[in-house]
């Protein structure tokens, strides 16, 4: 009995010591007494009926907690707080459409569990405007996050929608940006100006013009495990060291992926069912690498147009118009254990001396392996040091070198804006094809 007595007075303290926050009745709301936490929106004695008042009156390092509500203010914050909502979305900030509806000065403010809104389809404003450092953005629905020159702060778990831009970020570096469902506005993610060391992974954006663009100058980012899908998928313009891997890039009517820059790395990407004008555009790229991807029921898997230096191996391209196009190739680059299957032509590139090395690869059920297009004087390649060479090809007789057909340009009429070419057949050998496929170490 006596121990009955005092498990049950044990019970009775514990109880009583249980949070304020958890009681549905607002009414019988009173602010903890050691200060350290500020209401808004209940009916109990002191509360606060706005956010910023409760942000005034509170010092650093102490918690908002926000009751369920819609609340017309638009909100600084510019101490170092934790700001919570009751319900995400049902605890409602709708701002004016001049400015930020959430506006952060101070570093190291944690915020999750709101819905804000009235900024959508405003160039200058979205609903949270990260002007600091170190903040953690979590579990809430917004109309775009702007980052502008702040460092290592954490975007996670969000829905973030009908804006201009999702997650648009300026001279920030050292930014997280995870777990984020991202749609219907014109930029998803976007990247511009000196932006170092920022991280997109595993987000979902789709419906979006854009659904990432790095723009120029931002450098050694990572863009890993997003699904993006629907209109486009990346866009990468004159960056440098930028890693994209294991992302899934679908039914886009534009481009899959499109990149230009130097050192970029296209690793273990699933790029498929696009209707625009390919899986991956590489254009005006130096040593860069296109590894371990799949590329499948896309107009062209890959067009490659002026790029030096670039290692396409151990990709599978299959299901496509075109399988790789190489448009005026540059210096030194290399094809290289790939996979062409069932694809209406597996290989179109234009042939320059010197400029391009197409070895080891599989051509199974294509209607044509590879075809080439020429320009007299013909370039020809030696025994010893060829285009073609090792390759597989499902409809090699097995006798003799493979023979590759194409096109020479012998002449062009100049009409308007373009050229009138007159071609001649044109003729190269693989003169040590493969007897057997290869076994290329790829994604399934």
């Amino acid at each position: 009995m006596n121990k009955l007595l005092v498990v049950g007075v044990i019970l009775l303290f514990f109880g009583s010591s249980i949070p304020i926050l958890a009681q549905s009745d607002k009414s019988n709301l009173i602010p903890l007494s050691d200060g350290k936490t500020l209401y808004v929106g209940g009916s109990g004695p002191g509360n606060y009926s706005t956010i910023q008042a409760a942000i005034d009156n509170a010092s650093d390092g102490e918690t908002i907690f926000v009751f369920q509500g819609t609340y017309h203010e638009n909100v600084v914050i510019d101490k170092t707080l934790n700001l919570i909502g009751e319900n995400r979305d049902t605890t409602i900030i709708i701002g004016k459409m001049d400015r930020y509806v959430l506006t952060v000065n101070a570093n190291k403010i944690n915020m999750t569990g709101f819905t804000i809104q009235n900024s959508h389809n405003i160039w200058n404003y979205s609903g949270i405007g990260l002007l600091s450092s170190g903040n953690t953005i979590s579990n809430n629905t917004v109309n775009g996050i702007d980052i502008l020159g702040g460092d290592y702060n954490n975007i996670v778990g969000n829905t973030i929608l009908n804006n201009w831009y999702g997650v648009f970020l300026k001279d920030a570096s050292h930014n997280y940006i995870a777990e984020n469902t991202i749609s219907k506005m014109q930029g998803g993610i976007w990247g511009r100006g000196y932006c170092r060391n920022d991280t997109i992974l595993r987000n979902n954006i789709s419906h979006n013009a854009c659904n990432i663009n790095l723009w120029e100058e931002p450098r050694d980012w990572v863009i890993s495990n997003n699904h993006l899908s629907t209109r486009s998928g990346i866009y990468i313009v004159r960056c440098k060291n930028i890693t994209v891997t294991g992302n899934e890039i679908f039914n886009t009517d534009s481009v899959g992926m499109e990149v230009s820059g130097s050192h970029i790395r296209i690793d273990g990407n699933f790029i498929h069912n696009g209707v625009g004008d390919g899986g991956l555009v590489i254009w005006g790229c130096s040593y860069s690498t296109v590894i371990n991807n799949i590329f499948e029921n896309d107009s062209s898997g890959i067009y490659s147009e002026n790029v030096s230096f670039v290692n396409i191996t151990c990709n599978k391209i299959r299901n496509c118009s075109y399988g790789i196009v190489i448009r005026s190739p540059g210096k030194s680059n290399v094809i290289f254990n790939n996979e062409f299957r069932n694809n209406h032509v597996g290989l179109d590139t234009e042939m320059v001396k010197g400029t391009e090395k197409i070895t080891c690869n599989n051509f199974i059920d294509n209607s044509r392996p590879i075809t080439f297009v020429q320009v007299l004087p013909i370039r020809r390649q030696t025994i010893k040091n060829p285009v073609f060479d090792k390759n597989y090809y499902d409809d090699w007789i097995r006798v003799g070198p493979k023979v590759l057909w194409g096109r020479t340009v012998i002449f062009a009429i100049p009409f308007w804006y373009y050229s009138i070419l007159i071609y001649i057949p044109g003729v190269y050998c693989d003169w040590h094809p493969a007897k057997k496929p290869y076994d290329i170490p790829t994604m399934n």
